[in-house]
């Protein structure tokens, strides 16, 4: 597939700007306190409600390109980085869930409803498209980027004061892990091979604001990826959102909760493997 297919339905959006996307202002989670029921799929339809936060920016995805080259042929397309907010219309997780995307091909629209299958998160995302189930070493990563950067209550950025610019950095740090074709073997190792500004999956700077927030947003990202495994790798309760149909997606799990949508994702996942293999 070529850059041109890049993010297909970003580029068929209804606008060029994040300022027409449905904000959201967001007070505690339900989820606090909630327990989660399966169905035995242990499937879930969501609506997607807006973004909570987030910009626009310019990314490429060259498949050809390993994590420490560009090429002529990186094309840029303008892509939303933000932090979606959806609500499960089976009720089965209530109050808002608040969700990163974890594949560039694809989308997803505002006011659309979509069926994902709770999917661990080292297998997702699916494919096709590229890039593919993220094995277990990014995984590891991502569930550290997250326990810095996200609430396990309420699954959204835990500093909100710069919401849009920290939304936008931690979505293309997730576009780095789960997309850069690394050399690296293993987490820590991935860690020192990343870097928004070139490798296959790469960021220009350049994005729907002004200088000076893109410049944030580019501080931002170093930031974090300059924590990842500090001190060690730390854990957290994630899952992936996979439709093969649309823009695959990683929510934490709340913490009060996790144990229990864990707990049925892992059954789920049993019987969708016994039925594969009858």
């Amino acid at each position: 597939m070529s850059n041109q297919n890049l993010h297909t339905a970003e580029r068929q959006q209804r606008t060029n700007s994040l300022g027409r996307m449905t904000t959201l202002t967001l007070g505690a989670s339900a989820c606090a306190a909630a327990t989660i029921s399966f169905q035995a799929s242990a499937d879930v339809t969501l609506e997607l409600l807006g973004t909570a936060f987030g910009t626009r920016q310019q990314v490429a995805y060259n498949t050809a390109n390993l994590w420490d080259q560009t090429s002529s042929s990186d094309t840029f397309y303008q892509v939303k980085t933000a932090q979606y907010v959806w609500q499960d219309l089976d009720g089965s997780i209530p109050g808002n869930i608040q969700t990163y995307c974890l594949q560039l091909y694809q989308g997803v629209d505002i006011g659309s409803t979509y069926d994902f299958a709770l999917t661990p998160i080292q297998d997702s995302p699916t494919s096709p498209p590229s890039p593919g189930p993220m094995g277990q070493q990014r995984a590891e990563i991502i569930q550290d980027l997250y326990a810095r950067n996200i609430d396990p209550v309420h699954g959204g950025i835990i500093d909100t004061t710069d919401g849009d610019v920290v939304a936008s950095a931690l979505q293309m740090v997730i576009w780095e892990i789960t997309h850069e074709r690394f050399t690296a073997t293993t987490a820590a190792g991935m860690v020192t091979q990343m870097a928004l500004d070139m490798g296959a999956f790469q960021w220009n700077g350049q994005g729907n604001q002004s200088p000076e927030i893109e410049n944030e947003i580019a501080d931002a990202a170093t930031e974090m990826i300059s924590t990842l495994g500090m001190g060690g790798f730390q854990s957290a309760d994630l899952v992936g959102l996979t439709n093969p149909e649309a823009q695959d997606q990683v929510m934490q799990i709340p913490a009060p909760a996790a144990a229990w949508l864990l707990t049925g994702l892992l059954a789920g996942g049993a019987r969708r493997r016994r039925r594969t293999e009858l």
